[in-house]
């Protein structure tokens, strides 16, 4: 998933826009939807998230109710010329 809009939070935390989320709380992230789920199995408001800029890199920040303030979708998007 990529992040589209970053917030102060996330800047903080050593995110930003552009940046690959690849996994979450050590299960490995490839869309929305398994982001979604994965994310829902916690209630804690620390996250483990693991990302990928150059190189990958894991970042643990605490988000109420797991809410970051960032935007991201799937990437790539389906049907575009790369999957």
């Amino acid at each position: 998933m990529i992040i589209t809009k970053d917030s102060e939070p996330s800047r903080t935390a050593g995110l930003q826009a552009g940046d690959l989320i690849v996994g979450l709380e050590g299960w490995r992230v490839d869309n929305l939807p398994q982001y979604r789920a994965i994310n829902a199995f916690f209630k804690n408001d620390v996250m483990k998230i693991s990302a990928w800029r150059t190189n990958r890199f894991d970042v643990t920040l605490t988000a109420p109710n797991r809410l970051m303030g960032i935007e991201f979708r799937t990437h790539p998007i389906t049907g575009w010329a790369e999957e």
